[in-house]
This record gives C-alpha cells, structure tokens and sequence, in this order.
C-alpha cells in the first residue's frame, strides 16, 4: 500500500492492520456508552420511588443526559483536535464513570440532575472520538467501517436493559449504578487502543497553520477596507478589531465556519427535524400501543425488536453506500420508509406495531451510521470532527424540543412523523439530484 502523506489535509488512511483494532475498539466503546443511557429508561420508577419526585422531574433525567451528550459535542471536535481521539474518550469514559459511580449517593434528585449532565458530558465526549477515529484510520473501506463502528450502539440498546433489570432486581439502584460504573470503565481500555497517527498530526497542524494564516489575512484585509472607510471613527475600529481577533478563532474552534457551506448548513436542518419526530417514536410508540388495547408484554416486544432492527441497519447502511449509493441518496430513501413505518401504526393491531417497529428500527439505524458519512462528504475530512460536533450540537436541540412540542398531543404522533419525514425525503432527494 502506497505509504506517502496526501498534499493536502490529513495523511492516508492505513485500512488495514491496526484499522480492524480500531474499529472494534470504537464499537465497544459505543456499545458501553448507549449501556449508560439506557440506566435512565430502566432505574426510572426507582429513582421517582427514591426521590418521592414528580414523573415531569424524573423523566427529566433523560433529557439531561441526551442534551449534554449532544450539547458537548462540539468541545468534543475541540479535544480532539488538541488532545488526539485517544485522550478524549479516556476522559469521556472516565468522566461516565465517576458521575456513575458518585450519583450512587445521591440524596435527592437535584444532585442527579447535576452528576447525570456530568455523565452526559462523557457521553459526548466518547460518541465525537469514536467516530472521528474511525475516519482517520479509513479512507477506502471507511463507510463499512463506519456501519460496523455504530453497530455496538444497537447492540447496547437491545444488550443493556435486561442486563440493568437483572442488577436492579438483585442490588437495587445504587449497587446497579456502581456496577455500571466499573463496566463503563472499559471505556477507557477501548480508548488506550486509538493509536495517534503522527504523519496525519503533522498535516493538521500545518492545515491549521494555513487556516489561521488565512484568517490573519483576512483581518488585516478587513482592517485596511475600514481604515479607508471609517478613518474618522478610531476608537470604534479598534473595538471592532479586538472583538473579531477575539472571537474569530473561537468560532472557527467550535466549528461556526462550517455554517457558511450551505449543503452542511442544511444537512444540520434535515437532523433536527428527523431527529424530532424519531425521538417522539421512542417516547410514545409503548403508550400509543396501550392505549389500542395491546399488552404491555406485546409492547415490550415491539420496542426491543426496533434495538435488535437498528443493528442490522447500522451493518447494512455500509454495503449499501459501497455498492454504488449515494450517501445522501441512502440517506434520503431511509427517511422516506421511516415515514411509511410510522403508518403502520394506524392500523391498531400488534403485528402492525411489530413490523413499524421493525422498520423504523432498521432504516433510523441506517440513517444514523450513515450521517457521519454525509458530514465528511459535506465537509471534509480535516473538519469532520467539528463537523460531527456541530451535527450532534442540533441534534441535542431537538432531543429537548420534540418531546415537548408532541407531548400535549401524542395521538397525532403518527401523523407528524409521516409529513415531516414525507417533507424531508423530497428536500433532500432534491438536493441530491
């Protein structure tokens, strides 16, 4: 294999050897992150028991989890970029289990509020070096990699609940929570596994080195056009200067520039009104198939089978953009059977929730794996990082804001899912033409 760095941007990708290391590591990685999330769903009723809290309080623990955990994301892009991926999911993985392990001996819910946004922060961390790494270290196989990568994801939500139920039925919620703070521990194993590849430091700094170059340039620019300008105003101009020397480079940092590329800028669009709807699936699909007169056993059923789904999503979304897909295209079709597998939910019966469930477990899988791969297409890949911590940045916004725009009416759940994925389908199939 050719071994000489690119001219431009980061140095080639191995594929192979320790590239197959990394991939496992990454997924087990993210396998132990989404085992965390999942303590929230199944410790619920313990902790509103605890606390003696409101279920609104409560059920707020989930929120605060997911909204850090994207809301952090793009500090994460920031780590990575100065710290490498490997010291950022040691830190990630460590942060996970220290707010694990001390939300332990919590007293009250205010002190989870605090330790699970700790925790979220973790999250964050991990989920934005786990698959920054991945796009280092590929270049050829990179969206398969990427497909198998986010597969542990699936596989922690289908693995952890009966694992989290089994601890609690046999220690109760604090020995669970120290329990869970020593697996996620192995975080930072996988972590120590993400070798740094020199050659590809090496071209960053001088990418950054140019980028700064540039920005010092256009200062100067900007500066010569308002002294021609303004000469009879130098105090407002040397406040002006300062403030953009100043702030110029923190949102370049946080990834703000990208916004200028507009298919990135409307990628992020798409997100947070996929993510929306998604994320109200999650939260109403158990009560909505009650509410028709199906079991809870029935409904327990269908939210595990969109876990096990998502997986073979994930390890598919690969095959399919290799196999002369488009990205975007991949990504768009996805969108498109999510809505139909929202559909089914009209029907009222238990297998029409199954095969919904099945569906949108498997295309949402595909959707997600498949994100990252549009980003670096959007933006590259010396900005995917920051790119992938943008992305999560409004996702988090829409993990806040769905819920409570569909809580007061979860009834036209469905409804809204088929028209907003309907819209988006065509947008984004428009675009890609």
């Amino acid at each position: 294999m050719n071994s000489k760095a690119t001219g431009k941007g980061m140095a080639r990708s191995p594929d192979g050897g320790w590239s197959i290391i990394i991939v496992i590591a990454t997924s087990v990685c993210l396998f132990l992150t989404v085992g965390m999330t999942r303590c929230v769903g199944v410790l619920y009723s313990s902790w509103k028991s605890e606390f003696e809290t409101s279920a609104a309080m409560t059920g707020a623990l989930a929120s605060i989890v997911l909204a850090c955990a994207h809301f952090i994301s793009p500090i994460g892009a920031i780590v990575c970029r100065g710290l490498g991926c490997r010291v950022t999911m040691i830190l990630g993985g460590t942060l996970t289990a220290t707010s694990l392990l001390i939300s332990s001996w919590a007293q009250n819910i205010y002190q989870m509020y605090v330790l699970l946004a700790v925790a979220g922060f973790g999250i964050g961390l991990g989920f934005v070096a786990g698959l920054v790494v991945v796009a280092i270290y590929f270049k050829k196989y990179y969206k398969a990699a990427n497909g198998v990568a986010s597969s542990g994801i699936g596989i922690g939500l289908v693995a952890f609940p009966p694992l989290l139920q089994l601890l609690l039925d046999s220690y109760g919620w604090r020995g669970t929570l120290v329990i869970m703070a020593g697996i996620t521990c192995n975080i930072c194993v996988g972590g120590a596994l993400f070798r740094p590849l020199h050659s590809s430091k090496n071209n960053n700094e001088q990418s950054e080195r140019s980028g700064n170059e540039a920005i010092a340039m256009q200062q100067q620019n900007q500066t010569e056009n308002e002294d021609e300008v303004t000469i009879c105003q130098p105090h407002v101009q040397r406040r002006h200067r300062c403030a953009c020397a100043l702030l110029s480079p923190v949102a370049k940092s946080l990834g703000l520039h990208l916004l200028r590329n507009w298919s990135f800028t409307f990628f992020c669009w798409i997100n947070i009104l996929a993510t929306m709807p998604y994320i109200c699936y999650l939260v109403f699909i158990f009560p909505r198939a009650s509410a028709v007169g199906i079991s809870d056993q029935a409904s327990s059923l269908v939210v595990s089978v969109l876990g096990i789904t998502s997986i073979f999503g994930r390890l598919i979304s690969g095959v399919l953009i290799n196999w002369k897909f488009s990205s975007v295209k991949v990504f768009a079709a996805a969108l498109l059977f999510c809505s139909g597998a929202t559909l089914l939910t009209q029907l009222e019966i238990v297998w029409s929730f199954v095969a919904s469930s099945c569906l949108m477990g498997f295309f949402t899988g595909v959707t997600q794996a498949t994100t990252s791969v549009v980003v670096r297409q959007c933006v590259g890949n010396d900005n995917i990082g920051t790119g992938i911590g943008m992305c999560f940045f409004f996702n988090g916004i829409a993990d806040l804001v769905g819920p409570i725009m569909t809580g007061p009416c979860p009834r036209c759940l469905s409804t809204c899912r088929l028209i907003l994925t309907n819209i988006l389908a065509l947008d984004v199939n428009t675009n890609a033409k």
